[in-house]
């Protein structure tokens, strides 16, 4: 679904004004599997894309190349259809706890403590 995931990513970007040629990434992450020696094993690609270096504020920096990052890691695959799961369901809180100045993964932090 390689496909799929590139196409949300470009999608993604084009919503959020990040302009960025997402044509280099399908290469770019078979390069890393290879490099990390995960070509042929189970493994899985990072990637993140921001604006680029620019002051802080709270408008788009008028002249600023996109930052790119991207590593593989291997992942444990193995009986992954025999393995069984607790679930905590929570609701979303971040719009209720606007008092915590975080980034937006802190709900999902938070509930996976929990959990």
């Amino acid at each position: 679904r390689l496909q799929d995931h590139l196409d949300r990513l470009k999608y993604c970007l084009q919503q959020i004004k990040i302009p960025f040629d997402c044509s280099i990434i399908e290469h770019l992450m078979m390069q890393a599997l290879s490099r990390s020696g995960l070509a042929n094993s189970d493994a899985a690609v990072y990637i993140q894309v921001s604006r680029g270096k620019a002051p802080r504020t709270h408008y788009f920096p008028e002249h600023s190349e996109p930052t790119f990052l991207l590593y593989a890691f291997p992942v444990v695959l193995e009986n992954f259809h025999e393995k069984r799961w607790k679930v905590l369901v929570s609701e979303d809180f971040r719009w209720q706890r606007c008092d915590i100045k975080s980034t937006a993964l802190l709900a999902n932090t938070m509930s996976n403590e929990e959990a």
